[in-house]
């Protein structure tokens, strides 16, 4: 387990790079739900908190238009992580780029590695 969430934080490092998005901001919680929406491998995250209430279906969507494919299999990863062991998830949404309704796309993300 230990091996995992080192992997995984060495993938957040490469995950988001604050110097590429200027405006987004950090959606923090414990994950209620990760669930995948379609084919090529985007998906949703509801977190237990009121991080998300603005967002459209209160959701984090995930998707490989805004990710890339390599990074879109790293959240996911990460995600479904932080869901098992009960970490708490920071996730980069800028509103300014997000569609129209609210839908909160994420840009980038990590999970927090402390011990709870």
């Amino acid at each position: 387990m230990k091996s995992l969430i080192l992997i995984l934080a060495v993938i957040t490092v490469f995950s988001y790079s604050a110097s590429a998005h200027s405006a987004g901001a950090w959606y923090v919680g414990k994950v209620k739900r990760v669930a995948l929406l379609a084919s090529d491998g985007s998906f949703i995250v509801t977190l237990k908190n009121t991080a998300l209430d603005d967002c459209q279906h209160k959701y984090a969507y995930f998707s490989g238009s805004s990710l890339g494919d390599g990074r879109l299999k790293n959240a996911y990863a990460m995600a479904l992580t932080s869901l098992t062991a009960g970490l708490n998830m920071g996730i980069v949404i800028d509103k300014a780029r997000n569609g129209p309704g609210g839908k909160c796309n994420a840009y980038g993300m990590t999970a927090d590695l402390r011990a709870n």
